[in-house]
């Protein structure tokens, strides 16, 4: 089969883990949409989507550490970053208080479950 990917771009696939490619298209998704935000091209301004973004991804390294320090487990920070991401990309920006609850409620249930699951591994 002949080799129809440039070859800068093989060799960054082939460098590169998927956690991180996919870490990186979910970076460059919050980019558009904070793009987005500025111009009012979006129904939320990019005030709240930084604040938003600053609190899921503070809430997903907390709950992350508790966890793997609790389960005595090694943490893989790529996974926290992809998981916060994807939150913070489905999620309404509104600051209100119970958006704020239902992330941090949403968060610990979706490491929690990483944990338990792979709780024997360890």
């Amino acid at each position: 089969m002949p080799n129809i990917l440039p070859k800068f771009l093989d060799d960054f696939l082939n460098k590169t883990t998927m956690y991180r490619v996919v870490l990186y298209y979910l970076m460059t998704l919050w980019a558009a949409a904070l793009i987005l935000a500025i111009f009012s091209l979006l129904p939320f301004n990019a005030k709240d989507l930084v604040l938003s973004s600053i609190f899921i991804l503070a809430i997903c390294w907390a709950v992350n550490a508790i966890f793997a320090y609790t389960f005595k487990a090694p943490s893989n920070p790529e996974s926290v970053l992809i998981t916060a991401f994807i939150l913070i990309l489905i999620i309404d920006p509104s600051l209100h208080i119970l958006n704020r609850l239902y992330t941090r409620i949403l968060y610990i249930q979706s490491a929690k479950s990483f944990f338990i699951i792979f709780e024997d591994d360890y």
